[in-house]
């Protein structure tokens, strides 16, 4: 398999790649191979170690718009067996937080929903999405 970024390892990280915009491509040394629509996720719990490549893009050369975030792991969890997972936009929590003001949950909880992407170290990743002229205040606990 061709991958813009090529097979490479990684060991001891909870990965999690979410697009808005675009098509997000995987495969990896546990035999996963998939792509995932937006706005959709892959995860991926990197444990004792794994390979993998990924890459995507659009339709037609459009930009594809997300991110991606990296948590550490806690040394005792490190070499736990790997985990891969994607998630379609369905099947990610959206809720409307305040007027014009739209919240997609991808990890931990907010509001009584909880995320597809189970996390080793606890963490809360949201996707807020704001209309012109909407604004949201949300607190961040300890």
């Amino acid at each position: 398999d061709h991958f813009p970024v090529d097979w490479h390892p990684h060991r001891g990280f909870d990965i999690l790649s979410y697009l808005k915009t675009g098509v997000g491509r995987h495969g990896d040394s546990l035999g996963n191979r998939e792509t995932f629509a937006t706005p959709g996720m892959q995860w991926m719990s990197t444990g004792s170690g794994v390979e993998h490549a990924e890459g995507g893009g659009t339709p037609k050369g459009g930009v594809a718009t997300g991110f991606q975030i990296w948590v550490n792991v806690p040394a005792d969890r490190k070499m736990d067996d790997p985990r891969y997972g994607t998630e379609p936009p369905e099947s990610i929590p959206q809720h409307e937080v305040a007027p014009g003001a739209q919240a997609r949950v991808l990890a931990g909880a907010m509001g009584g929903h909880a995320g597809p992407f189970k996390t080793v170290t606890p963490v809360q990743m949201i996707d807020f999405e704001l209309a012109a002229g909407a604004s949201v205040a949300h607190e961040v606990t300890a």
